[in-house]
């Protein structure tokens, strides 16, 4: 939920009903609006420049448009990359402005606001036969001063193999700092994955940890969560989804707990610890 006119009680509206596929519209409908796009993905919104309203940034196909709330392209955007599957928008350099952390299957961009690539950037697949795979997700994965840039890896194949996904873990300046495998070899054919980062482990090191939760192919329909921090695997959870991880400090005590809807039907709360 978003409001970039801070005037519309609800502001963001993507349809993608049967009957209207492949259109980004703001709701209700406002003059610019909706916009015919190639394929459905994740829209995200921020106030990449600092300046006004947020503005509204979409993976299409082969492209990545920004568009003000007025339905016209935002500077100098949109911008070919091939294959885009999906972006996510977070200030990781510093500057205060948002960058667009984008993927497709194989390769991972940086750009500026303004639509520039920025230094150690693209990176390639780093895994012979794997693809990146679900939204990047970013945290504070080494220390609470630095960030980095998650996402997943997994193997080309359409069917259940020796293979496992991996967690590859970026600096902001394209540096692969670690490559995590997790617990059990999955095939082509599961559904995407899904990746929140947050705070969950009272510890020295003052780190966030990574939650991947995904579709258990070895149970029939089954669904796990693995827990990981840099230095790799610190709890597995017998139940997860590929939709979504709310992490949220409900406590008060500065961290982070796990809500988790079940594929099988149930919501969970976890308190992650190690151990």
């Amino acid at each position: 939920i978003a409001n970039p006119n801070h005037v519309i009680p609800e502001s963001w509206y993507l349809n993608n009903r049967r009957t209207i596929k492949r259109k980004v519209a703001l709701y209700p409908y406002l003059t610019g609006w909706p916009k015919k796009v190639s394929t459905y993905s994740q829209p995200a919104l921020g106030n990449i420049d600092r300046f006004g309203n947020a503005e509204i940034a979409y993976a299409s196909l082969d492209s990545i448009y920004i568009f003000n709330p007025d339905g016209t392209n935002f500077g100098n955007w949109p911008k070919y990359f091939k294959g885009v599957a999906g972006l996510t928008l977070a200030n990781v350099n510093a500057d205060q402005n948002l960058e667009i952390i984008a993927y497709s299957p194989e390769s991972l961009k940086v750009y500026n606001y303004q639509g520039n690539v920025l230094s150690g950037w693209p990176v390639a697949m780093p895994i012979s036969n794997y693809y990146f795979d679900a939204l990047p997700a970013i945290g504070h994965i080494e220390n609470f001063s630095t960030w980095s840039i998650v996402i997943v890896a997994r193997p080309n194949v359409t069917q259940p193999s020796t293979q496992p996904m991996h967690i590859l873990i970026y600096a902001t300046n394209g540096q692969l700092d670690h490559n995590f495998t997790l617990s059990h070899a999955i095939g082509g054919n599961e559904e995407t994955p899904c990746v929140s980062i947050g705070n969950m482990v009272a510890d020295v090191n003052e780190h966030d940890e990574i939650a991947i939760s995904y579709c258990d192919p070895r149970g029939s329909g089954t669904y796990k969560t693995e827990i990981f921090n840099n230095s790799g695997l610190v709890r597995i959870l017998n139940y997860g989804n590929t939709e979504t991880i709310g992490l949220i400090d409900l406590t008060g005590d500065g961290l982070v707990e796990l809500i988790i809807g079940d594929g099988l039907g149930y919501i969970y709360y976890a308190v992650i610890a190690v151990g």
